[in-house]
């Protein structure tokens, strides 16, 4: 799977689920909101190589006026595998940071994709990559 299909799909699912639970009778729909939540990582960078067998420490941050979902995932690029997900409260949050250790499992080397991605509560949805090769 190339990385644009695996963040399309990654980003269908994603809303998909996320718009499953916009029924909750706490969810507060606000019709000025027209601002998109922003998503950035600090670590990794994109590009970096990586060994297997270490631990990168994942650094990102969502922000928003009203968060409702935020997840920091890694995918495997050819086959689609997560091989981390992070998905913290959020709700009604205005930042979220993600600062967790992602151990690289494996034997042989391949490339993967950091996504980091937050929706409020009228289904805007920022994110934000980076690509990463895993060597040995």
């Amino acid at each position: 799977m190339n990385t644009t299909k695996g963040l399309f799909l990654f980003l269908a699912i994603t809303s998909f689920g996320l718009s499953a639970c916009m029924h909750d009778p706490h969810d507060l729909q606000d019709e000025k909101d027209t601002t998109t939540p922003v998503a950035s990582i600090t670590n990794p960078s994109e590009g970096d190589t990586l060994f297997l067998g270490d631990s990168v420490r994942v650094r990102a941050l969502v922000t928003d006026n009203a968060l409702h979902y935020t997840i920091a995932k890694i995918t495997d690029d050819s086959t689609g595998l997560i091989l981390f997900k992070k998905e913290p409260y959020s709700h009604e949050q205005t930042s979220v940071a993600f600062d967790s250790y992602w151990k690289i499992a494996g034997k042989i080397p391949f490339k993967a994709t950091l996504t980091v991605a937050g929706e409020d509560h009228n289904k805007h949805v920022g994110s934000k990559s980076v690509h990463l090769v895993i060597v040995k």
